[in-house]
């Protein structure tokens, strides 16, 4: 987290948070779920890569890392909120626990906005305010006449914000019917000490470490307040104004100074507090204790907790990607591939989240937050495999232009070797000699073992020969009859030139004629598919010329060549007795253990486990990983034998064969295919 004084704004965070729920233990989780938010957010909101203004007003809002985690802090509030209003007829709710979380709320959903929705929710909703004195607030917080909207805009908007607060608080508030028909909440007819709870809330609302830029007395007709006034043309360099401004109408002491200005009752007479049902009143006059500091335990727990989520994220491997609007699933891509994926968002969307899984669960990759001022927007992320994140966002307007909903279209992608390398050359000096020196070990290990293993390690060398004479035809089979296969390449054993016979003819030896197996049929027949026992330790005249000695065992290592036992071990056709050994034995690899050992009992004479690993003549070598999917996994798998060598699959150099689904699926058809392999 790029924050600078990290342990001063996690610890003010977690005061906040404590303020909002009085209890230390909710307090670090909210800290500790914003963060982490604010670790994959953060970037994305300073990365926009397309911007288009509406209109005159340039309101968008970039709020700095520590802003952004105050209001990250509001969101992550809200869940426990939630519980503590499920859980009222167990522990019943005062009326000081509804207005905090009410406040807080009218807060979140205008100050993810603008300062324009900021005005209006403070003077027109919490405050009763008339409509044209709203106006006036927001003249001198805007210091630019031209951006002051009408009064059907004012009206249209508070009914947003009335739509959603009464969606949040729906079973504890009720609204009537005032003067000329206007909506509001039902106020409370004697505030008490809870209107003294309301301006504690505003203080701790207000954005951190922000001046007063509002002074005790001014002149509103003659005077401008240079921190709030903006004059450039590019909307980018009037975010620091747009946290001033909210500071001025959050911070009461501004507030009640703005209001002064314009001659108009100070907020504390205008201050309307809604009555909640369903809650307590007997404390309400007591209010909630100060927040304490973080101790060291807790900032201990919460970097601990936000260490564990970043080695998750650098180690997880994208494959289902869950996409979230405002915690409800929106979309699913499956990140293995380019994936794309669209849907549409109501307008107040506050926060769009992905959401990967690994062994321990659910996990945050990525997360951004929607700019409602803005026509159109693009973000990238990239991931920690590689993948790259894409969110592109198209507002779609009312006919009066206001926003409606948005188009969202989310794509995941793997990134070039390009990208990648430019990104290797914007990296800190520091780790490039690291990194490069890496990739170069790397790159030699990997050579080194391609090399070592095409060579082969003992006995005669295969290779294909050119298509061989009649004569030397007749010399090498014993039936005379051409056949279609004699137009074929044969392979054949190079010799040291001592070892090579004589290509004059010579007299048939005298050992009577080797007399060919009779062929079994079966009913997928296939060539070289009956095994022969290779000759172990048979002593061979050195001159001998090399004999026809039968099908050979199909394998990597042996293809149509003589398999000498002493150099290569056993073949596949000559064992039976199977070790299984798991280079992750637990959990899953031990489930998938059990699971083989299981298959080979049943695979009758062919395969059997080895009561102990002396007597085994061949290990299944196994690697086990889970899958996104519950009870889906994969293996990857090869068998060698005592000698050490892969003899199945064929070719294979220390990859295996790969199998995915549940553990009986995988072993059963590592079994199958071993037994027809074998066949």
């Amino acid at each position: 987290m790029a924050l600078a004084s990290p342990d001063k704004w996690l610890g003010r965070a977690f005061r906040l948070a404590w303020f909002l729920h009085g209890n230390a233990d909710v307090a670090r989780e909210i800290v500790t779920r914003a963060t982490l938010q604010l670790d994959v957010a953060a970037a994305a909101q300073g990365k926009r890569l397309y911007y288009q203004p509406t209109g005159a007003a340039r309101s968008k809002v970039y709020m700095s890392q520590p802003h952004l985690l105050q209001r990250l802090v509001y969101a992550a509030s809200e869940t426990y909120e939630r519980e503590r209003e499920h859980e009222a007829a167990a522990k019943p709710l005062r009326q000081s626990d509804l207005l905090i979380y009410f406040i807080k709320h009218l807060v979140r959903i205008t100050i993810k906005r603008n300062s324009f929705y900021v005005t209006l929710g403070l003077s027109r909703v919490l405050h009763n305010y008339t409509t044209g004195e709203a106006m006036e607030i927001y003249n001198l917080v805007v210091q630019d006449p031209e951006r002051v909207h009408d009064d059907y805009y004012y009206r249209s908007r508070k009914s947003v914000l009335l739509k959603e607060l009464k969606q949040r608080f729906a079973p504890f508030t009720e609204t009537v019917h005032a003067t000329r028909g206007e909506e509001r909440f039902r106020a409370r007819p004697d505030a008490g000490r809870l209107s003294e709870l309301a301006q504690e809330c505003l203080e701790w609302f207000t954005p951190w470490a922000t001046p007063c830029s509002v002074p005790e007395q001014f002149d509103p007709l003659d005077e401008v307040l240079p921190q709030l006034h903006f004059t450039g043309r590019n909307p980018d360099e009037e975010h620091r104004i747009e946290v001033n401004r909210i500071h001025a109408i959050l911070h009461p002491e501004c507030f009640n100074r703005l209001t002064a200005a314009n001659g108009y009752a100070p907020p504390d007479e205008r201050l309307e507090i809604p009555l909640f049902s369903l809650a307590h009143d007997d404390d309400a006059n007591a209010g909630p204790p100060r927040p304490p500091d973080a101790s060291d335990e807790d900032l201990a727990y919460i970097k601990n907790s936000l260490g564990r989520e970043e080695a998750r994220r650098k180690a997880a491997r994208c494959g289902v990607l869950r996409v979230l609007a405002d915690g409800v699933e929106q979309a699913q891509l499956d990140a293995t591939r380019t994936a794309q994926a669209g849907f549409a968002i109501d307008e107040g969307v506050e926060m769009i989240e992905v959401y990967g899984r690994d062994a321990e669960g659910e996990l945050l990759l990525a997360a951004y937050l929607p700019d409602w001022n803005a026509q159109q927007q693009t973000a990238e992320m990239v991931l920690a495999d590689g993948k790259k994140l894409s969110f592109a966002i198209q507002t779609r307007r009312d006919k009066f232009g206001f926003p409606e909903c948005a188009d969202v279209s989310v794509a995941c992608r793997a990134i070039g070797f390009a990208p990648r390398l430019r990104e290797f050359f914007t990296l800190p000096a520091l780790w490039k000699p690291a990194l490069a020196f890496g990739m170069l070990a790397l790159l030699s290990t990997v050579a080194w073992f391609a090399w070592s293993s095409r060579q082969p390690a003992a006995g005669p060398i295969v290779k294909n020969a050119p298509t061989p004479t009649p004569e030397k035809v007749e010399s090498r089979t014993p039936n005379p009859t051409a056949t279609p296969e004699t137009s074929k390449p044969k392979l054949e054993v190079s010799k040291p030139k001592s070892e090579i016979p004589d290509s004059r003819p010579t007299p048939a030896p005298s050992r009577p004629p080797v007399t060919p197996k009779p062929k079994t049929h079966s009913p997928n027949p296939a060539p070289e598919s009956v095994p022969l026992t290779a000759q172990r330790d048979k002593p061979r005249p050195d001159k001998e010329a090399p004999r026809d000695e039968g099908p050979r065992p199909q394998n990597a290592e042996a293809t149509r060549g003589v398999w000498d036992v002493k150099m290569l071990g056993l073949p596949l056709s000559e064992i039976k007795l199977l070790t299984v050994q798991a280079a992750n034995a637990e959990p899953l690899g031990q489930e998938v253990i059990t699971a083989l050992n299981s298959r080979l009992s049943a695979a009758g004479p062919s395969f059997a486990p080895a009561p102990n690993l002396e007597a085994a003549e061949g290990a299944l070598k196994i690697s086990v990983r889970p899958t996104v999917n519950n009870g889906q996994i994969v293996v990857t798998v090869y068998l060698v034998n005592d000698k050490g060598r892969v003899v199945w699959p064929a070719q294979t150099i220390g990859s295996g064969r790969r199998y995915t689904g549940t553990p009986e699926a995988v072993a059963a058809q590592i079994v199958a295919d071993l037994l027809k392999a074998k066949r």
